[in-house]
């Protein structure tokens, strides 16, 4: 039996220089270890409490905080109410806490603020029977403050500064951002206007709806114009420090 061996066959066995080497040779090429697998995406991380929807519960009159049903008891009666109904077995209430008005804050995992108060309208009956006198159930949507700086005061000799009328109907008038919200708190003057001098200019702040605080952030740094002036500065509301009162 003959066997052909090629030239590059012959050069590559003198290469040779131990067996070792020929076994290198001869072995089987390894293909590369497959790639490990892809991990899972991971699920989102549930919103945090300060986030989740809200809702109000409007009671009728005032009533005494001592007669009042603890937070504890409002949780488990309302998730027990809402666990008896298919339809809103899905929403389940994580905190409250009462207002100054006996006002009821509900706070929930539910799909929108709007989802939550038709979930607690389905079962108002029952909450009215077990713990309070309901007059409404609305949405609590959140606030943002913001500072709008170098403002005309409209202080003159014969004239006080301008009313938080006269400045939320300049900045209505001059400003499609402002027009676009919904206001929940007049401008107002964050320094006591009495204390103004003539023909001077400062600071005032102004409340409207941010259900998620992303118009806010999106203003912060941006200009409105107010009474001819076209760099009124918007910045983030800082409260004013208390000073202590001298004894």
């Amino acid at each position: 039996m003959e066997t052909n061996i090629t030239n590059l066959q012959v050069e590559t066995l003198a290469s040779l220089k131990s067996y070792a080497d020929a076994a290198k040779v001869s072995a089987p090429i390894t293909p590369p270890p497959p790639p490990p697998p892809s991990k899972p995406p991971q699920p989102k991380p549930p919103l945090k409490r300060n986030l989740l929807p809200q809702a109000v519960i409007q009671t009728k009159g005032k009533t005494d905080p001592k007669s009042l049903p603890s937070f504890v008891d409002l949780v488990t009666t309302l998730n027990k109410s809402l666990h008896k109904h298919p339809k809103h077995s899905h929403v389940r209430v994580v905190g409250v806490k009462w207002t100054a008005a006996s006002n009821l804050v509900v706070c929930a995992e539910a799909p929108s603020p709007s989802a939550l108060v038709n979930t607690l309208k389905g079962v108002q009956a029952s909450i009215t029977s077990n713990l309070l006198i309901i007059k409404d159930i609305i949405p609590n949507t959140r606030w943002s403050r913001v500072t709008l700086s170098h403002v005309f005061t409209g202080k003159e000799p014969d004239s006080p500064a301008y009313s938080p009328e006269a400045l939320h109907e300049e900045l209505f008038t001059h400003n499609p951002n402002y027009m676009s919200f919904i206001i929940r708190q007049y401008p107002s003057w964050i320094r006591n206007p009495k204390n103004f001098t003539n023909g001077q200019t400062s600071s005032i702040s102004f409340a409207f709806e941010d259900p998620d605080g992303t118009h806010a952030q999106c203003l912060i740094g941006t200009s409105l114009t107010a009474f001819g002036n076209l760099r009124c500065t918007l910045k983030a509301w800082v409260s004013p420090k208390k000073t202590a009162q001298k004894p």
